[in-house]
């Protein structure tokens, strides 16, 4: 019985020992068939140490036996003797395939799948729709590690996503971008596996790689950018392969467009990296050849889950703010092709701060004339308190004041010299920290106009001081009536000093102001009053004129 099982063995590998040589004569004699036809798509597998092209067939074809044909299909002389790591193109229509599945890995504001809103974690099955409103972005995983980020106001359907049965690596996924953007980061797979995305006028297809693809309804335009390796993009009016670095068009005719440069990274440099406000500015210099920018806001350097995504035709922003916390943002300038550019890449820090209170008064160029200043200020919602400096200078170096308020929107200061003052306010919040400083107000405390004292007053003269102060100019009136209306004497002084000669008797008013450097005129100061006497002839003629008419 042994004996016989060995003879039956030895005649069955003589017989495919024979049908095998028999097919490698036909192989020699039939020229070997071109990869493929532009419109099947292939499988490509990379042959292994101890693979045969039989045991290949068995676990990847739906019909093993078409072993043959696959021999014949890659030029294969000796399918005993296949070298490790040779290429074997299959069709996808031959292989054993079984669904694949893709897992949401992150969610910004809306989007859904056959409209029922997405959450991470999500298992996505081929066949789906998925889209985004104008506040959305979706980030999905593949079965091959590769990530594609959805961009706002798009929408996407998983054509296909596929896996090849007896290979680990053979996932293949066609994507049909309907509308907007994604951002695509694919696995490195050498020729194993395959990755396209299609819109309505071309197919980008890579295997490993980082590119963009849009696709704008309004105009039937796709756009593809290549950041890493190099996408193939057919159209019906050509290929053309994409470097890193380049991107291209495919017109609404399917006319491929030659690529070119992307636009280079704005300059961030100035921004700074916390931003304290509830509003984000974001504001860099002009990028030449740009007709507009975007910007993007994300809490992953992956940018997985975009929390901003805005355009604008300027080099500037003005974001909402996020809530306080590590972010990451992203700027590129956008050609007048529409190819998006090279991404400026900075982290971001928010924490938001209490914003400047208004001044109230004293505001820009107040003159006060008291030796103290009543500060007042705009209220605050949601601060413990205020900040307050009062400096001799712009830039706050000479300090004369500087305290922390309750929350009450006044302070007193007092004992001020003479001099220009400036100040400014800040909140502060409950953990104590101070938020923007106010623009800064200046006033000037000016010298209150000193009194005019008498140090003689006779019939030989009328001398009048004051306490003068170095450096100060005085105007001084002197009038016979109390309302100044017709001084008889006004004039401009520095002494502290000044002297009628031999004054007519009568009563004397007098007063001064502090002449300042400017056109502001400071107030005079309180008058004061002085009797020049009569003298001892006129009061004897005056009174023998009053009493002669008595006696007679």
């Amino acid at each position: 019985m042994s004996r016989l099982r060995k003879t039956i063995r030895a005649a069955a590998l003589a017989a495919i020992l024979f049908q095998s040589m028999a097919t490698f004569v036909h192989a020699q004699a039939v020229a070997p068939e071109s990869i493929a036809t532009a419109e099947e798509a292939q499988f490509v597998y990379r042959f292994r140490t101890r693979d045969t092209l039989i045991q290949v067939c068995r676990r990847l074809l739906l019909q093993p036996q078409r072993w043959p044909e696959v021999q014949r299909r890659n030029g294969i002389r000796d399918p005993f003797n296949i070298p490790p790591d040779t290429p074997i193109r299959v069709p996808y229509s031959w292989l054993r395939l079984a669904p694949d599945t893709a897992i949401v890995r992150a969610v910004a504001g809306s989007a859904t799948r056959d409209g029922v809103p997405l959450a991470p974690g999500d298992v996505l099955d081929q066949g789906m729709r998925i889209e985004t409103a104008a506040n959305g972005s979706v980030s999905i995983q593949f079965a091959d590690q590769s990530i594609l980020t959805l961009q706002k106001s798009s929408v996407l359907r998983l054509e296909r996503m596929q896996r090849v049965q007896g290979v680990n690596d053979g996932h293949s996924a066609e994507l049909k971008l309907e509308s907007g953007r994604a951002e695509t980061t694919i696995t490195p797979k050498r020729d194993v596996g395959r990755f396209e995305i299609v819109t309505p006028v071309a197919i980008s297809a890579v295997r490993g790689t980082q590119f963009r693809t849009g696709f704008d309804g309004a105009t039937s335009h796709a756009t593809t950018e290549t950041l890493e390796g190099t996408v193939g993009v057919d159209a019906a009016g050509g290929s053309v392969a994409v470097r890193a670095g380049f991107g291209t068009r495919v017109e609404s005719t399917g006319a491929v467009l030659p690529p070119v440069p992307l636009l280079p990274a704005p300059d961030l440099k100035l921004l700074p990296s916390m931003n304290t406000r509830d509003r984000l500015s974001v504001e860099f210099p002009p990028l030449p050849l740009a007709a507009s920018y975007r910007a993007q806001l994300a809490a992953d350097a992956g940018f997985s889950a975009l929390l901003v995504d805005e355009s604008s035709t300027s080099p500037a922003f003005d974001l909402a703010a996020p809530p306080d916390g590590d972010y990451w943002l992203r700027v590129r300038g956008v050609d007048a092709l529409g190819i998006e550019g090279n991404d400026a890449v900075q982290s971001l820090s928010q924490h938001v701060l209490p914003t400047a209170p208004a001044i109230v008064a004293p505001t820009a160029g107040t003159r006060l004339y008291t030796g103290s200043v009543t500060l007042r200020w705009s209220p605050l919602i949601d601060v413990a308190g205020y900040r307050l400096q009062l400096a001799r200078d712009s830039q706050f170096t000479d300090l004369v004041a500087e305290r922390q308020t309750d929350s009450g929107t006044t302070a007193e200061i007092g004992g001020l010299s003479p001099g220009s003052y400036y100040w400014r306010m800040a909140g502060v919040n409950s953990r104590g920290e101070p938020g923007a400083w106010s623009e800064a107000a200046n006033f000037t405390q000016r010298p209150l106009a000193p009194g005019v004292e008498a140090s003689r007053v006779d019939r030989r003269e009328l001398r009048l001081s004051w306490q003068a102060q170095p450096g100060e100019q005085y105007r001084l009136q002197i009038s016979r009536d109390a309302g100044f209306e017709r001084p008889v004497v006004d004039t401009v002084l520095t002494a502290g000093e000044y002297t009628i000669v031999r004054p007519a008797a009568g009563t004397y008013h007098a007063r001064l102001q502090v002449r300042g450097d400017g056109p502001a005129e400071d107030p005079f100061g309180q008058s004061s009053r002085f009797e020049v006497p009569i003298p001892v002839w006129l009061k004897i003629l005056l009174g023998t004129t009053v009493l002669l008419p008595a006696v007679l």
